[in-house]
C-alpha cells in the first residue's frame, strides 16, 4: 500500500515537472533566449543569426498572428547561412513575451510602430550593410505594411528594400471577406471563464488546419513547441489560460476588421502616397502563395482579390504573384527550402 509520504512525494515531483515545464522550448529550435527591446507598444523580441554586420544585408523574419519566431526559426536559419544578418522578431503579444495590456488586444498599426520601434533600434546598433529584406508571414503582412507607412512618414524608409509576403492577409488594401470556419466561432462564442477551463473546444484542430500535413517532423516538431509555449504548466487542465487570452484577442481583431468591409481599407490619398514613395525607393514585393486549396487559412478567392486589388492600388510598384508551392498556410515551416528559393530565384 502507497504511503501517504509517498503520495505527497509524488504529486511534488509531477508539481515540479509541470513547473519546469512553463521555460519556453527555445533550446529546441531557436537554440537560444531573445533579447528584448522596450518599444512604446511592449517589448519585442529578437533572435539574432549569422553575421551581426553582414555586407550582404539584413533580414527581418515576422510571424502572423498569434504565432511566434518559432516558425521562422528553420528559414532564418537558412538565410543566416547564406551570409545575411537574420533577426527574428516577435511583436508584443506573441510568442511568451510580457504584453502590454491584459485582454492582448493590439491594433495593427500599434504592431507596425512596434516594428519599426525595434528595427530602428537595431539598425542603430548594428553596423548594417547591403539590402534589407523583410519576410512576413499571414497578417504579418499588414503588420509590415503598417510599419512601411512609419517609416514613410518618418523619411527613413530605405533603398533596395525587398518585401516577401507568405500567403499574406492584407485588409487594409482588400477586406475581401475570408469565411469563419467552426474554430474560429467555438473561440469566440463561448464566456471566457468556461473557455478558460476547458480550453478553446478546437485547440488541436486550430493549429493542425495550418499545415497541409501536420504529422511530418518539421510540423510537429514546432506543433509540440507551440503547444509548449503558449500553455501554462504544460497543458494540464484547467491552466490553460495564456492560449485562451491569445486566440481570443487574436479573433476578435480579425472580426472587428472584416466586419469594417471596404472601410477598413486605406483611403485613395494614402494609397496613392504608399504607391509613390514605394516605387521611388525602388522597394520590390513577392507575394509567395500555397498552390490550390492547400491554404485552409486564407481562401484562393481572398488571394484572387487581393492580387487584384495590388495591381490596381500599387500599379508602379514591382509586384510579382508567381510562386505558389504546394503546403499548407504556414510554408516556411512545410517547406522552408522552397520558399529560400522563391525569395532568390
Amino acid at each position: 500500500m502507497i504511503s501517504y509520504k509517498k503520495i505527497t512525494f509524488i504529486l511534488l515531483l509531477l508539481s515540479l515537472q509541470a513547473c519546469t515545464s512553463v521555460k519556453p522550448p527555445y533550446s529546441t529550435i531557436l537554440q537560444s533566449v531573445p533579447t528584448k527591446i522596450k518599444t512604446s507598444v511592449g517589448n519585442v523580441e529578437v533572435w539574432e543569426m549569422g553575421n551581426k554586420s553582414s555586407s550582404k544585408g539584413a533580414v527581418y523574419l515576422i510571424p502572423g498572428i498569434p504565432g511566434s519566431s518559432l516558425e521562422n526559426a528553420t528559414l532564418g536559419s537558412a538565410m543566416a547561412r547564406k551570409e545575411y544578418s537574420v533577426r527574428l522578431l516577435n511583436p508584443p503579444g506573441h510568442g511568451q513575451i510580457a504584453v502590454g495590456n491584459k485582454h492582448w488586444d493590439y491594433s495593427f498599426p500599434q504592431y507596425g510602430r512596434a516594428l519599426y520601434e525595434s528595427i530602428q533600434t537595431l539598425e542603430a546598433s548594428r553596423i548594417t550593410h547591403g539590402e534589407r529584406i523583410l519576410i512576413a508571414h499571414s497578417a504579418g503582412a499588414e503588420m509590415v505594411f503598417e510599419l512601411l507607412q512609419n517609416q514613410i512618414n518618418k523619411g527613413t524608409l530605405p533603398k533596395k528594400y525587398k518585401i516577401v509576403l507568405i500567403n499574406p492577409w492584407l485588409p487594409s488594401l482588400s477586406n475581401y471577406p475570408i469565411p469563419w470556419t467552426s474554430d474560429d466561432e467555438d473561440i469566440l462564442k463561448y464566456s471566457p471563464w468556461l473557455v478558460k477551463l476547458f480550453g478553446p473546444v478546437s485547440k488541436a484542430s486550430v493549429h493542425k488546419r495550418l499545415f497541409m500535413n501536420p504529422h511530418n517532423k518539421q510540423s510537429a516538431d514546432y506543433l509540440n513547441a507551440h503547444e509548449t509555449l503558449t500553455e501554462n504548466l504544460g497543458g494540464w487542465w484547467p491552466f490553460d489560460s495564456h492560449f485562451v487570452r491569445l486566440m481570443r484577442a487574436t479573433t476578435h481583431t480579425q472580426r472587428a476588421i472584416l466586419l469594417q468591409g471596404s472601410t477598413y481599407e486605406r483611403t485613395k490619398n494614402v494609397t496613392e502616397q504608399l504607391n509613390k514613395k514605394l516605387s521611388t525607393a525602388k522597394v520590390e514585393v513577392l507575394i509567395i502563395n500555397s498552390s490550390n486549396k492547400r491554404d485552409q487559412i486564407i481562401p484562393s478567392d481572398y488571394k484572387t482579390a487581393l492580387k487584384k486589388a495590388l495591381r490596381s492600388k500599387l500599379p508602379d510598384v514591382s509586384i510579382k504573384f508567381n510562386q505558389e508551392i504546394v503546403g499548407g498556410h504556414m510554408l516556411q515551416v512545410e517547406q522552408p527550402t522552397q520558399v529560400l528559393e522563391a525569395v532568390f530565384k
